[in-house]
């Protein structure tokens, strides 16, 4: 059975979104919704790892509130992907290849418009993935869970995890969804904080970092310099 993992804070973008793709699916699955709705969770790690304990399938599906499959058999096909690595693989919607590009079929957005610019038929290897959904099996996350005290936000958990997924030879896939996300991925305050402890902890094993919103060095003054460089540009902007 599939567990599909989700924190959300507004039921409403939870029924008209997620809900309404799940309920489509043909395949053999539990819902575990973790409310926090009245902000009880500080990060979406606490938040997931939380639902995870109270999950009896045999794999883990944690997605965001706000994305719609488009297909009966989104869930069947992380399943057989799953299988096919024999449950040692973490499987997502999107990421950012090793030619600096992002792989993905999902669109996002009010205007429909693809996430990225290259499109996947089968599957493609990344270094990490997108949070807007990750999958992987039961004893995958019993080796890694995400972490508390690096993603003590609402950023880069999933990044995170598939980092450290990847120091115990576990690697990181995306395959074809036609799945819509309806918000866009937005940086703040709290997307540095988290950058700059997840570079912390994994710059021995990871000089760069390429994550859908950007690729970045891990050494000490690249990160200092892509986060200052950012942090301006959205001040100017007025959004932060």
């Amino acid at each position: 059975m599939i567990s599909v993992i989700c924190v959300y804070n507004k039921k409403n973008v939870l029924e008209e979104q997620l809900l309404r793709g799940i309920s489509l699916q043909n395949a053999d699955y539990e819902l575990v919704l973790v409310d926090n709705s009245h902000n009880e969770f500080s990060s979406a790690a606490k938040a997931l790892n939380y639902g995870a304990q109270k999950s009896k399938g045999d794999i883990f599906v944690f997605c965001h509130q706000d994305i719609l499959f488009e297909e009966s058999d989104s869930l069947q096909r992380i399943e057989k992907t799953i299988k096919r690595f024999d449950g040692n693989v973490v499987v997502g919607a999107a990421g950012r290849d090793e030619e600096d590009v992002v792989v993905t079929n999902i669109t996002h957005g009010d205007q429909q418009e693809y996430a990225g610019s290259k499109r996947v038929e089968d599957y493609a290897s990344v270094q990490v993935l997108d949070e807007v959904l990750l999958a992987c099996s039961r004893e995958v996350f019993e080796q890694i869970r995400f972490d508390e005290v690096s993603c003590d936000d609402w950023h880069f958990y999933g990044i995170e995890f598939c980092l450290s997924a990847s120091t115990k030879g576990i690697p990181s896939v995306v395959i074809p969804f036609k799945m819509h996300h309806f918000s866009q991925g937005k940086l703040s305050v709290g997307y540095f904080q988290s950058l700059l402890k997840v570079a912390k902890k994994h710059r021995k094993d990871h000089k760069i970092i390429r994550c859908t919103m950007s690729t970045f060095n891990t050494n000490l003054m690249g990160t200092y310099y892509y986060v200052l460089k950012h942090m301006m540009s959205l001040k100017l902007k007025g959004q932060i």
